[in-house]
C-alpha cells in the first residue's frame, strides 16, 4: 500500500465523477503511467501523469474543448488528469465498463482490442488477463488490475 500513493485526489475524484469513472482505476492507471510524476515523458514521447501522446492531446483538447493547447499542457496536471478522465470514460464506454478491456485500449489502442476480442475472446465481449495477445499489454493491464484493487480497498471504499 505504501508504493501505491495518491496524489491529486481532488482533481481524480472530481474529473472521474464528471466522465463517470471509477477514481481508484484513474488512480491505477496514473499509477501505472507515470507513478505520479506530472513531469514524465515516456520513450514514445508520451507526457504527463496520464502520458497522453501529443497527437491524442491535440484531439482530446477539442473534446474538452481546450482552446489553447499545446504539448506543454500535458505536463499540467489537471489537464492530463481531465484528458486522460475523458478518455478513459471513452473506452469505457466502447467496452462497456470492462476493466481489462479498457486498460488494453488505454496501452495498445482500441482497434487493437477490437481485433482481439474478435481473435481470442471465447463471447467477443471480455478477454481475461491471460487472453491478452502481446506480452506488454498484458503486463500492463495487469499492473493496472493490480493497483486498481488497492486503491479501491484503501482509498476509495464506499
Amino acid at each position: 500500500v505504501a508504493r501505491h500513493q495518491v496524489k491529486y485526489r481532488d482533481l481524480i475524484t472530481y474529473y472521474a465523477a464528471v466522465n463517470r469513472i471509477d477514481p481508484a482505476y484513474v488512480a491505477a492507471v496514473i499509477k501505472r503511467e507515470s507513478d505520479y510524476d506530472p513531469q514524465a515523458v515516456s520513450r514514445v514521447q508520451a507526457r504527463g501523469l496520464m502520458q497522453i501522446m501529443p497527437d491524442t492531446g491535440e484531439w482530446l483538447a477539442g473534446k474538452i474543448s481546450l482552446a489553447d493547447y499545446t504539448v506543454e499542457r500535458l505536463f499540467e496536471p489537471e489537464i492530463s488528469i481531465q484528458m486522460g478522465c475523458w478518455y478513459l470514460g471513452y473506452l469505457s464506454r466502447l467496452f462497456d465498463g470492462e476493466p481489462v478491456l479498457v486498460a488494453c485500449a488505454y496501452h495498445a489502442g482500441q482497434g487493437n482490442v477490437r481485433s482481439w476480442l474478435q481473435k481470442y475472446s471465447p463471447d467477443g465481449k471480455t478477454l481475461s488477463i491471460d487472453e491478452i495477445p502481446t506480452d506488454d499489454t498484458r503486463y500492463y493491464a495487469g499492473k493496472v488490475l493490480n493497483a486498481y484493487a488497492i486503491y479501491q480497498q484503501h482509498y476509495y471504499t464506499n
